[in-house]
């Protein structure tokens, strides 16, 4: 017993003293102690050192870590020499100049600008070379001069986003950079946070949601003059879809906004949004928008009507959020634009009617938005779904 047990310690202490030797633990510990200088000899290791398997990187992990110390005067000098010598990958790039920018911001802001120049020149390069479409993404996206600043100090980069002479990609990176950002929903946030009351939870997921809702407008409404509803849907669809996803729990739409609008090119901004998402691979974070449930959202274009009745019912227990008020729905999805007159009919016992929408969850969005009575918070319940197949796919005409 106290041989095993012996053994026990050895292994225990050799297993530590490896983890404490190893690279990227002692790269993180110099990080914190703020020794930079020590970086050098780290760097030299790693790129004497044998990757373990196709995912490790040594040199990467070492600079990874050396981001943190962005701020320090060492930072340039020693990056500058580990890309002469081919130790700073291709895709950490951006990510050293993020870094500079993120740390010098406050303390020297044309240190800073001067690295979001570099960014934009790497992701600018790269655009037209159909190859290299990850590093705009890489450099852009949530590119921290294109998320966390004011609106006003965006006006430079919207300009190059209206530049027709710059790469489009280059353009679609930056207003995709400028409007996309990750929201959290009120459910997720009282679930993640205790000391968050569900009251608290939905006005903080609303905020943020309409905090970012007003950026993106400001966004749309500055390049809109300059560019096609096509190419300007295409670039904020994720962003536009991101905020959808908070605000469609919390009884709003986004998009329904854009769609109920008298003005053409808005209407053709909310159904391309959708058609844009519909295209792409699934992303998890927004699933319960529905855009890839194909049983009710084909990838093409369609309509949806919502015929109601104005009287909500009385209010009622509803999940993590507290009591709300449910309205009576006739969901109605067409291939096409219908007349009122064609609508009646199917409509019996639900005398009004909106739409249409480009997305059935827009479409309760927007009926819950309009229906709105004091703070209460109102649902809509579809009793029936009234389904005509589009063009595209042949589906006869159903109910659910």
């Amino acid at each position: 017993m106290r041989a095993a047990a012996l053994l026990g310690v050895l292994l225990f202490s050799t297993a530590c003293l490896g983890h404490q030797s190893a690279l990227g633990f002692r790269a993180r510990q110099a990080a914190m102690r703020g020794d930079a200088a020590i970086f050098r000899e780290l760097m030299e290791e790693a790129a004497d050192t044998t990757p373990a398997g196709p995912l490790d990187n040594p040199e990467k992990t070492v600079l990874t870590h050396f981001l943190d110390l962005a701020a320090d005067p060492l930072f340039f000098p020693l990056v500058e020499e580990w890309m002469q010598k081919g130790w700073v990958g291709e895709d950490m790039r951006c990510a050293v100049y993020r870094a500079h920018y993120r740390a010098e911001l406050s303390r020297d802001p044309p240190a800073a600008l001067a690295s979001a120049e570099k960014i934009l020149n790497l992701a600018r390069a790269a655009a037209p070379d159909a190859e290299r479409q990850w590093e705009v993404e890489v450099c852009l996206s949530g590119a921290p001069f294109l998320t966390a600043t004011a609106t006003a100090a965006l006006v430079p980069y919207l300009s190059l986003a209206a530049d027709p002479t710059e790469p489009i990609r280059f353009r679609a990176g930056l207003l995709d950079g400028m409007t996309n950002a990750y929201l959290t929903g009120a459910e997720r946030l009282y679930g993640n946070q205790p000391e968050l009351s569900r009251e608290e939870a939905q006005a903080l997921a609303k905020k943020q949601a309409s905090d970012q809702a007003t950026r993106t407008r400001f966004v749309l409404d500055s390049v809109r003059p300059y560019v096609e509803s096509a190419f300007l849907a295409s670039a904020t669809a994720r962003g536009v879809l991101e905020v959808e996803n908070v605000l469609v729990p919390l009884g709003q739409s986004f998009v329904g906004r854009y769609a109920e609008s008298s003005d053409p090119y808005e209407q053709d901004l909310a159904w391309a949004w959708v058609r844009t998402l519909k295209s792409k691979k699934k992303i998890a974070r927004i699933m319960g928008l529905g855009l890839w449930n194909r049983n009710l959202e084909p990838k093409g274009d369609v309509y949806w009507y919502l015929c109601f009745r104005p009287q909500a019912a009385a209010p009622k227990s509803g999940g993590v959020l507290g009591p709300v008020k449910m309205i009576e729905a006739i969901g109605i999805r067409a291939p096409g634009r219908l007349s009122p007159e064609s609508i009646g009919p199917r409509c019996e016992g639900y005398p009004e009617l909106v739409g249409p929408y480009p997305l059935e969850a827009s479409a309760r969005g927007r009926l819950s938005e309009r229906s709105v009575d004091g703070k209460e918070r109102v649902a809509v319940l579809l009793k029936k779904r009234i389904i005509d197949g589009p063009a595209e796919t042949g589906e006869e005409p159903s109910e659910e």
